[in-house]
């Protein structure tokens, strides 16, 4: 059985054999899709009666029965632009009773909002597979159904890619990740794609450019989310400075493999004016592990950067989200190491992240601002360094064994509350007209040579720079 699989209920099996009995059809109404309460192992289950959690619920748009089998009927759901800001990975059909006809596993797809900068239509459609059709109708709206983009371009004869799933290795639909991509490239998805790594290691002696996306749904490169470094894309020798490159996407996800670029290239992953959602992701022994240029915006969770001089650079109005990760300096020699730069108005956040043994641990650069929340920095040169008219938020967050815990520079501002800061050689240091403010970090602060620096009686030394701590 597929991975993503639909069944219908047992209280959907109950008025199909009443349909049966009386004549009467089972009439569809509306569709729901939830986020499983973020669980990917999630499966179906016949006595549901509901979703895991639902996020979002419309009347179906279209039913119409599968064109390679007669025994299969697809219902369509339109989730308009406006509407996101959740990950799908459950689907559920309802009768016009409100009761649960029919569930589905669904691959975790991102659904953005608009204020993430991105406007994207999505259809999802789930597949019911019954043997009598006809005892199944759709109970319909048409003041509310919606035609969208995607159906109209594909009414215009658009090409479409109809393919749910593409497994990629030795003997399987395609040997490589770049011949199934271009396979798909520019095409109208009528549901979300599965681009399916299998377990191994993946050799590529050249880049892979992952242009001219397809359009219309996401396309998931999933491989191991039980153990990412089962699965490993292997850059065999030099050519180029960048590994993989998503240019122009906001529907593309990866997750459960490993990068290890042996030195061979300078960037492995490389973001440009694209939507990005990365999880359980593994960067190894490269200069740069994720690079965001050009307006890009990237989601990530479970990311493990060892290794390389760079973890994440986001620049030129990029944004990027990271949690529940840990990024670990260059083994042999950190000078001038960045775990996360965020530069030329970009927004770089983390939380619940462990960052340590870079030559700077976090910093904002070129009117641009860090979050980082809940998260330890330790063994850094500088943990933290706000400059060039760039701002920085810290909160409830350790430092430990760094030079320089908060280092704020030209005409920059920090806020550091609630932080805790031990064995560092100076807590806080403000230069050339900078300022920073540390609350509830007094008692918390431990072991360390200098608290601050400027001295807090000396607000306008040092070059005009302040300190305010309580």
């Amino acid at each position: 059985m597929s991975n993503y699989y639909s069944i219908i209920t047992e209280r959907g099996l109950e008025k199909l054999a009443l349909s049966k009995a009386n004549g009467k059809a089972v009439k569809l109404k509306t569709i729901a899709v939830g986020d499983s309460q973020g669980r990917d192992d999630a499966l179906p289950s016949g006595n549901q009666s509901a979703l895991i959690r639902e996020v979002y619920r419309a009347e179906i748009n279209r039913l119409f029965q599968h064109e390679q089998d007669a025994n299969i009927l697809v219902a369509e759901l339109h989730i308009p632009s406006n509407v996101g800001g959740f990950i799908i990975r459950e689907a559920g059909i309802f009768d016009e009773d409100g009761e649960l006809f029919a569930v589905g596993r669904y691959p975790a797809t991102v659904k953005p909002n608009l204020s993430d900068g991105i406007a994207r239509e999505e259809i999802v459609q789930l597949a019911i597979a019954h043997s009598n059709n006809s005892q199944i109708e759709l109970k319909i709206d048409p003041s509310i159904v919606m035609a969208s983009r995607a159906y109209v371009n594909e009414s215009l004869l658009e090409a479409i890619e109809r393919r749910t799933y593409i497994s990629i290795g030795k003997n399987r639909d395609y040997p490589d990740l770049q011949t199934a991509w271009d396979s798909i490239k520019g095409k109208r998805l009528v549901a979300p794609l599965t681009l399916q790594l299998i377990d191994g290691v993946h050799e590529y002696d050249k880049p892979l450019q992952l242009n001219n996306p397809p359009k219309g749904n996401t396309v998931n490169i999933i491989g191991n989310n039980d153990n990412p470094d089962a699965v490993t894309l292997k850059l065999t020798q030099r050519s180029g400075s960048i590994f993989m490159s998503v240019k122009g996407a906001d529907n593309v996800s990866l997750s459960g493999f490993n990068f290890d670029m042996g030195q061979h290239c300078d960037y492995a992953l490389q973001a440009l004016s694209s939507y990005l959602y990365l999880e359980n992701i593994h960067f190894n022994n490269t200069a740069y592990a994720l690079w965001l240029t050009s307006q890009a915006t990237l989601i990530a969770q479970n990311i493990a950067i060892r290794d390389c001089n760079f973890g994440l650079v986001c620049e030129y109005n990029s944004h990027a989200h990271l949690s529940n990760s840990t990024l670990s300096g260059p083994f042999s020699n950190k000078e001038g190491s960045i775990g996360i730069i965020a530069s030329l108005n970009s927004i770089a956040t983390a939380k619940n992240t462990d960052i340590k043994n870079y030559f700077v641990g976090l910093q904002s650069t070129s009117d641009s601002h860090i979050v980082v929340e809940s998260s330890t920095v330790s063994e850094c040169n500088q943990g933290v360094h706000t400059t060039l008219k760039s701002s920085l938020m810290v909160n409830s967050t350790t430092f430990s064994h760094c030079a320089y815990a908060v280092y704020t520079s030209d005409n920059s501002y920090s806020y550091v509350p609630n932080n805790t800061i031990t064995h560092c050689n100076i807590g806080f240091y403000a230069t050339l007209q900078s300022f920073i403010r540390a609350e509830n970090t007094s008692q918390a602060i431990t072991d360390c040579n200098t608290p601050y620096s400027p001295p807090v009686s000396l607000l306008e030394g040092n070059h005009n720079s302040q300190i305010y701590w309580s």
